[in-house]
């Protein structure tokens, strides 16, 4: 996927913001801004920016390549349980998947 960047000329307000420190010098909005900016510019579906933790947990566990531990550690879980009952989606690729392997088993296709 080829994103577009952001302009510098659009990032210049940043520096003019004065928020609380616990926001790290960035508004919350700001940052949701800036994310529906770039799906619009890029004609992504926007969604909710948390509902890119699902995203992620859900790919990371699709590729098959990342175990649920790890995925559970790098969203800040302190249980793998909440990982898997909040965040841990089947997907169509994974059905998919899984019916390969059985096939691949059962009937050596």
């Amino acid at each position: 996927m080829n994103l577009k960047p952001f302009p510098p000329a659009s990032l210049t307000s940043l520096s003019t913001l004065r928020p609380p420190s616990r926001y790290c010098g960035l508004y919350p909005t700001t940052v949701y801004n800036a994310f529906v900016t770039l799906c619009r510019r890029n004609d992504i579906p926007v969604i909710r920016f948390h509902d890119l933790r699902h995203s992620f947990a859900t790919l990371m566990l699709e590729s098959g390549e990342i175990d649920i531990k790890t995925v559970s550690n790098m969203l800040g879980h302190a249980k793998v349980s909440t990982t898997q009952e909040i965040y841990q989606h089947v997907t169509p690729k994974m059905k998919e998947d899984l019916s390969n392997v059985i096939e691949s088993t059962f009937f050596g296709i």
